[in-house]
Formats: structure tokens, C-alpha cells, sequence
């Protein structure tokens, strides 16, 4: 089935907004901790909760080669991650590392979206069963009481453990928001002029509560990722290239938040805003080696792509054809 380029964009753009939120978060406000900057992470806060709508909306199709390859893809960037710390830092590690960081997955894949977004994975097909089997009526109040638990009780009162939208069933919760999308053909009449608004209201937020505004089970953060959602599912374009990039979005993230490699990253983010002449020279910086490393990550994951493509998922075919011969066919 071809794919759908606004939706591949989309995700594009959901990785990026979550790239400049990590840089702002972990760089440059070690630097510079300025209303500025929590004003522009205001407009770039929605990146997790579109992927988790898009997930929703097309509904996760749970298959061993999709499992497989998500193993690959987080086993892969644990063996650079392991390459660059051996070889280019010199940070020692044993041949026992070596072997059972890449098989951890998914104890210690890459950070706390993977390992969440893993347990997603394996209760897709009994949240797609009990989404598929309601009406639009049970649809939407099952969203509705999920809504005051998640946003009312979790983060408006700051109870539980999902005061920020860490966890579980706050992803249980977007995947359904993106369901409903699907099923109801919802769609905002002004999406751009919604993202305006939640993004302001998310800075002021801010103003009040401090970091609790950029939670991602905000009401304004998940209003906001809706409109960005829907503003982008309108279009109707087709490109070679965007779907091509967007294969390797998880790469980039993988990439870019992980290990010994992120934290020297985010440190010289931290350098150049510190040492250069003014914040927007700096910035400009800091922008080409964002650029640089999304693509230094497309083009690496062009060979996992193939390693997985002519080398794993062919053994895996004739092992797992051989194992249903030998069962069913004696």
C-alpha cells in the first residue's frame, strides 16, 4: 500500500518537534533559561502526541516482522552508541556489553518513549478488538472519562504517576484520541489558528505553573497536537522523498537522545550558546548541527534498512518456514 505523504510529513515533523524540544530542555536552557526560548518550546511541545495520534489513527497492525524490525532499529543505534563510546570517547566497555545491550530490548532500548511505545505495541490488538467492537456514542465517553482521569485527576490535581503524561495510559489514551479521528472523520475548522492558541496558552501556562504546562497530558498540548493533526491530514500531496525520510524518523531520535553521544551533544549546545557573539548566532549553530545530524542519521539507517531488508527479515522467512514445515508438515 503506498503511503501517504502528509501523514509520512507529519511524522517528519512530529520528530523534529521533539529534536528542538530536547535541545531547548537539555542544552540550551542549562545556558540560557529564558522566557524566549519556553515561548518557542511552547510551539514545538507536540511532537510525542502526534506520533501516538498517527499511531491511533491508522491503528497499530501487530506482525513479528514489525516487532522484528523494531528490535533491530533500537539494537542497531545501541551498537553505534556502543562504537562512538569505545572508540571515539574511549569509554571502556566489556565484550559482555557488547552482546547484551543490543539484546536488551526492551529493558534498555532508547529511553522512556521506546520501552512505553513497546508495551503500546503488544496491547495494540486488544485496544483495536475493544475500539473496533464500539459505537461512536461508547467511543466518546470512553474517551471523555479517560480524559478527566488523564488530564483532571493526573494533571490538574497532580495525582498519581502521571502528572506529565509519562506512562502507559496517557499513550492509551492519545492511540484512542487517534481512533476517534479516523472513525468520526473529525477534523477542526481553523487548525492553524488552534495551534496559536494552545501554544500561547501553553507559555502561559508556563508564566503560572512552570514546567507542569508542557506536560504532554496538558489539555492545550493535546488540543494543540490535534490541530497540527488535522491541519496536516487535509493535505493532499505525494512524495518519494518525504516517505523515504520518514522511515527513518525513530533513527533520528535514537540517535540524538541517547548515551554518551547525546549528553556531549547537549554540552555543546550548551558551549556555543555560552560562547557565541549574540543567542540567534548561536542558534544558527546549533540549527546546522541539528540539520547535520538528522541527516548523517537518514543516511546511516539507509544501511540498517538494507541489513534488516536483504540479511534478517529473509533469515527469519526461512526459519520461521522451516518451523512450520517441521510442526504441520511431517
Amino acid at each position: 500500500m503506498q503511503r501517504q505523504s502528509n501523514i509520512e510529513l507529519l511524522r517528519i515533523i512530529s520528530i523534529l518537534m521533539i529534536v528542538i524540544h530536547h535541545v531547548l530542555v537539555h542544552g540550551i536552557y542549562n545556558a540560557v533559561n529564558n522566557r524566549t526560548l519556553h515561548f518557542i518550546d511552547s510551539f514545538v511541545i507536540y511532537g510525542v502526541n502526534i506520533f501516538l495520534l498517527i499511531s491511533g489513527y491508522f491503528t497499530i497492525n501487530l506482525k513479528w516482522k514489525s516487532v522484528i524490525n523494531l528490535f533491530w532499529i533500537c539494537s542497531f543505534w545501541k551498537l553505534f552508541h556502543l562504537f562512538y563510546e569505545t572508540y571515539i570517547v574511549k569509554v571502556p566497555h566489556s565484550f559482555f556489553e557488547w552482546i547484551a545491550k543490543p539484546l536488551a530490548i526492551p529493558f534498555s532500548s532508547g529511553g522512556w518513549f521506546v520501552d512505553i511505545y513497546i508495551l503500546l505495541l503488544l496491547l495494540s490488538p486488544v485496544l483495536n478488538m475493544a475500539l473496533t467492537r464500539m459505537n461512536k456514542k461508547e467511543l466518546s465517553l470512553t474517551i471523555l472519562l479517560i480524559s478527566i482521569f488523564n488530564i483532571v485527576y493526573c494533571w490538574g490535581l497532580g495525582r498519581e504517576n502521571n502528572t506529565s503524561g509519562y506512562s502507559l495510559y496517557h499513550f492509551v489514551y492519545m492511540y484512542c484520541i487517534g481512533f476517534y479521528l479516523k472513525s468520526s472523520s473529525f477534523s477542526y475548522k481553523y487548525p492553524y489558528f488552534g495551534i496559536v492558541i494552545c501554544s500561547i496558552f501553553t507559555f502561559i501556562l508556563y508564566l503560572v505553573l512552570g514546567g507542569r504546562a508542557f506536560s504532554y497530558n496538558s489539555p492545550f498540548v493535546i488540543i494543540g497536537a490535534i490541530c497540527i493533526f488535522t491541519a496536516l491530514n487535509k493535505l493532499n500531496i505525494q512524495s518519494r522523498i518525504i516517505n523515504i525520510t520518514a522511515q527513518s524518523v525513530l533513527s533520528i531520535y535514537l540517535l540524538s537522545d541517547g548515551g554518551v553521544f547525546a549528553k556531549n551533544i547537549y554540552q555543546l549546545y550548551n558551549e556555543i550558546i555560552k560562547t557565541s557573539a549574540n543567542t540567534f548566532a548561536g542558534s544558527l549553530k546549533i540549527t546546522g548541527i541539528v540539520l547535520g545530524m538528522c541527516i548523517f542519521a537518514i543516511l546511516l539507517d539507509r544501511i540498517r534498512i538494507i541489513i534488516f531488508k536483504k540479511g534478517i527479515y529473509p533469515c527469519l522467512e526461512y526459519i520461521s518456514y522451516k518451523y512450520y514445515n517441521k510442526i504441520y508438515h511431517k
